[in-house]
């Protein structure tokens, strides 16, 4: 139960927090609580799983330090002390893990360090501001048409006065003083009214105007005030003169001068006047509201704010800690006066006080509220009132298996407990003041001594509160009230295993049996009952006994404390035979069987056979261990056989396979395009000839270029780009070995690295190349001379032939000075198509120049000094490679013009191709 209360379930299911970690090492048995089962069930972890998370929580960290500053004297800093931190009495806010923790739990030094840094009383030194500097902040002007005008106001020119007649006549006049101090009244004239007060302004215009017309009614009022001159010197922020409201006060004309500097006094404001001292102000009776408001400004008064005089920091469980400005007779007691007064957890016997004297040394002074009443302040004195300490504490703190864990008062020292808890009792009963499972034989007392040494009271709670024993209580004691399951481990049994539903630990009551668990725990699949294992322990003798039962045969199987009960699943100790079925069925698969199951069950079962299955061939493969081999017998049968009433029974792990119809769904496509009547996608059978399709796409139409027709063959492309890479990648090898030999004399180093760039370029090139499987053919235009020839060949899936119409340019590439096409002429050779590309460049291979003819057949441009060179038909394409230089002892012109001969290939035929 204690566990329970104190943690929740990130304590357990995540990483617990310092004090779980010590209140379950210090007692393990905690976990074996009801609750903290319940917990430890909701976040799906064991109690093993927490305490190894305990263990890696419960490594040493790194102590903090404690520091102790004393109160200092920060006459300049800018923010208020009200958002220092405070400490509090350890009552306060107790943490709830702290309430439950186990009372004799062995501190480390780190956490015992923690505990009483935590309750120590320091000054904290604040960020304070001056008092009173934030009411310059306020930037907000006086709305004077919703002021009332002081009657001692004096009118100056520019003033403008509304003036209101009633009665036998009526009139609304808005008249400003002149510079010469009237107003012109219409029908009057003028009257001057300037260094008039206002109550004065007011009766003289009234009488002027009331004698000059009988019985009329006059109202006058002040609408606009004029502006002032006014001079501010000594500590303001920006000194000067300035044009302010003639309605204006010191107020309006120290923010228009952005308030006092860090060192001006707000206690004694000058405003001269006429030579002499007019004013002395003190603003903290304005800022306060307890004085006089400020007198209006004249026109050419000097306001002087001279430096501020004492400066007195007011610190600590105060209600407005700040920076205080003394005067000569101000004390102490009166600045704590001003900066409210003492927090509530205040100590009125434990005032701080640092002060420097005479420049030559500092003293600390502790007094009482008392004696700083009547201690007079000193310039730069810093004042800090300390908050109560424990030795202030009147109560006791309950720990525990208890309804209200916490701090309580205690009405007397030295009171029982039995007295102490007395009232509550009568008021609540023991449940409502007790929690569940009270261990009432122990409680536990944690006290500090007088000389502040630890005593620990054990003694029983029960005996106490029955009064056969007396235990008396004193403030700051600590009091414990025990859950059983703390003292003893709770009664259990556990299950696990398979099927079962709910494994755990449950609660052990008297005569449980193993169905009575069941029922409780349940089950997702049938348990084998005749092979229950029961481990039972025996506490005393520490031994265990294992037995496996027979639940079935043993109608009640008692349980004993802390059984552990393991169950195994039905269908783990006794297998389903089952076969296995695939081929044409709807659903092939393993499927269970018994004794009597045939091979037309299965069948059935996996959905019957689809309409691709053969009538004739139908395969069981089964197995058998003879002489401790396993061997394999196969047996055929047709479907007849198969789906008849004597269909044979099948054993366990028997294969079953129903065979397609030979050939089905086995669709063969071939493609013809170009110049053929019927061009498209045609299905073909085993064995079909290139001339059967060119006769099915209806022969030859006119215009047809055979010699140039192009033909390919998937299965060929990834033979032709494999072997492509795969020659680059042997010469590539040989140039790199040779280019790796050091340079022999007679030998151009210029020739080694372009062998290699040679290289790059041609695996670049290789890559960017689409070979297209091209089978070199020569058809016929008389299909009956093409059947049978070699060129006829027999199709396969994916083939595909396309006839071109006859091309008649002739393409030049590789090393001239301009490749393009050039019209096809009969009487030219070779060299005269080259002569039209622009004529071959000083890195033409002129020895290994070479024609890729349209049907794809490529021949170089001579065999020797007794045979023609080759000739140039339509379509045809030269090639004039680069020469590449010898090194090494090593040729590689005739590799790389090789490697060259089969992209030219390949690019003559997508020529073809790409025309379709």
């Amino acid at each position: 139960m204690i566990l329970a209360l104190s943690v929740n379930a990130e304590d357990i299911g995540g990483v617990p927090s310092a004090s779980i970690v010590q209140a379950i090492k210090s007692n393990p048995n905690i976990l074996n609580s009801p609750q903290a089962q319940q917990v430890m069930a909701q976040k799906g972890v064991t109690a093993s799983e927490v305490l190894q998370k305990v263990d890696q929580a419960s490594k040493p960290s790194t102590a903090p330090t404690a520091t102790t500053e004393e109160p200092v004297n920060k006459v300049d800093a800018d923010k208020k002390g009200d958002e220092k931190k405070k400490e509090e009495p350890i009552f306060i806010g107790t943490d709830v893990k702290e309430l439950y923790r186990s009372p004799l739990s062995v501190e480390n030094t780190n956490e015992y360090a923690k505990r009483l840094i935590s309750r120590q009383i320091r000054g904290q030194a604040s960020a304070l501001q001056r008092y009173g500097f934030e009411f310059f902040s306020n930037k907000n002007g006086m709305d004077l048409s919703s002021l009332p005008v002081p009657e001692n106001y004096r009118l100056v020119p520019k003033d403008v006065l509304s003036i209101i007649l009633y009665g036998p006549k009526s009139d609304n006049m808005s008249l400003a003083v002149d510079k010469e101090g009237n107003i012109i009244i219409p029908s009057f004239g003028p009257l001057h009214i300037a260094g008039l007060s206002f109550a004065d302004a007011k009766k003289t215009i009234s009488d002027a105007l009331m004698s000059a017309f009988p019985n009329v009614g006059v109202t006058v009022n002040i609408t606009q005030f004029s502006t002032i001159q006014v001079t501010l010197a000594g500590e303001v922020a920006t000194p000067g003169i300035y044009n302010v409201s003639s309605f204006s006060t010191v107020k309006e004309a120290l923010i228009s001068a952005g308030g006092l500097s860090k060192n001006g006094s707000m206690r004694s404001v000058l405003i001269k006047r006429g030579g002499r001292v007019y004013k002395d102000i003190d603003l903290y009776t304005i800022i306060r509201g307890s004085g006089r408001s400020d007198p209006l400004l004249q026109a050419g008064d000097i306001i002087v704010v001279p430096v501020m005089g004492k400066s007195v920091v007011i610190d600590g469980d105060v209600k407005r800690p700040a920076i205080y400005e003394a005067k000569n007779s101000t004390t102490i007691g009166e600045l704590i006066a001003l900066a409210g007064g003492l927090s509530a957890n205040a100590s009125k016997n434990d005032i701080r006080i640092t002060r420097y004297e005479a420049h030559q040394r500092i003293s600390a002074l502790n007094v009482s509220l008392a004696e700083a009443k009547k201690m007079v302040a000193m310039d730069q004195d810093s004042v800090y009132v300390h908050g109560l300490d424990m030795s202030n504490l009147r109560g006791i703190t309950l720990y525990g298996n208890i309804v209200k864990p916490g701090f309580w008062p205690l009405p007397k020292e030295g009171m029982g407990v039995r007295d102490f808890f007395k009232q509550e009792i009568a008021q609540n009963t023991l449940r409502g003041v007790f929690l569940e499972d009270t261990y009432f034989d122990y409680a536990i007392i944690k006290r500090i001594k007088p000389d502040l040494k630890e005593e620990i009271i054990g003694f029983s709670l029960a005996k106490v509160l029955n009064g056969e024993e007396k235990v008396s209580l004193y403030s700051r004691d600590q009091l414990f009230i025990l859950n059983r399951s703390t003292v003893t481990p709770p009664s259990i049994v556990k299950i696990s295993g398979e099927c079962i539903a709910r494994p755990g630990e449950y609660r052990f009551f008297d005569k449980m049996t193993f169905e009575s668990l069941m029922n409780t725990v349940g089950t997702t699949c049938p348990i084998d009952r005749k092979k229950v294992t029961i481990v039972s322990s025996d506490p005393v003798a520490m031994t265990l006994k294992v037995r496996v039962v027979d639940t079935i045969k043993e109608k009640v199987v008692p349980l004993k404390e802390f059984d552990d009960i393991r169950t195994i699943g039905f269908f783990t100790t006794n297998p389903i035979k089952q076969a296995t079925i695939s081929g044409e069925v709807y659903k092939p698969g393993t499927y269970p069987i018994s004794e009597a199951t045939t091979l037309k069950d299965i069948i059935l079962a996996a959905g019957g056979m689809t309409d691709k299955a053969s009538t004739d061939k139908i395969e069981i493969i089964r197995y058998k261990v003879v002489d401790n081999i396993r061997t394999r017998i196969v047996q055929n049968l047709t479907v007849a056989q198969a789906m008849s009433d004597f269909s044979p029974l099948l054993s366990n792990y028997d294969e079953v396979t129903v065979f397609k119809i030979p050939k089905w769904n086995e669709r063969k496509v071939v493609k013809i395009m170009g110049k053929v009547k019927y061009p498209g996608e045609y299905a073909i059978e085993d064995g079909e000839h290139l001339s059967n399709l060119i006769q099915r796409a209806g022969g030859f139409t006119e215009g047809a270029y055979t010699k140039a027709a192009v033909f390919t063959r998937e299965e060929l492309k990834q033979r032709q780009q494999e072997g492509a890479k795969r020659e680059i990648k042997s010469l590539e090898d040989r140039i790199l070995f040779a280019a790796s030999q050091p340079t022999q004399a007679g030998q151009n180093p210029a020739d080694k690295m372009q062998a290699v760039n040679m290289i790059a370029m041609l695996k670049e090139e290789i890559e960017k190349t689409v070979f297209v499987g091209r089978l070199s053919i020569h058809l016929d235009t008389d299909l009956q001379k093409f059947q049978g020839n070699n060129s006829d060949v027999v199709l396969k899936n994916g083939d595909a032939l396309y006839i071109p119409e006859k091309d008649e340019s002739v393409f030049v590439q590789g090393e001239v000075l301009n490749p393009n096409a050039t019209i096809y002429n009969a009487s030219y050779s070779i060299d005269d198509y080259i002569e039209k590309s622009g004529g071959i460049k000083e890195s033409a291979d002129t020895s290994n120049i070479f024609v890729v003819h349209s049907d794809g057949d490529a021949e170089p441009r001579s065999r020797g000094f007794f045979s023609a060179n080759a000739s140039v038909g339509p379509g045809d394409t030269v090639i004039v490679p680069i020469k590449i230089n010898t090194f090494g002892g090593i040729q590689f012109a005739k590799d790389i013009t090789a490697i060259i001969y089969q992209m030219a290939v390949s690019v003559a035929a997508l020529h073809t191709i790409g025309s379709f």
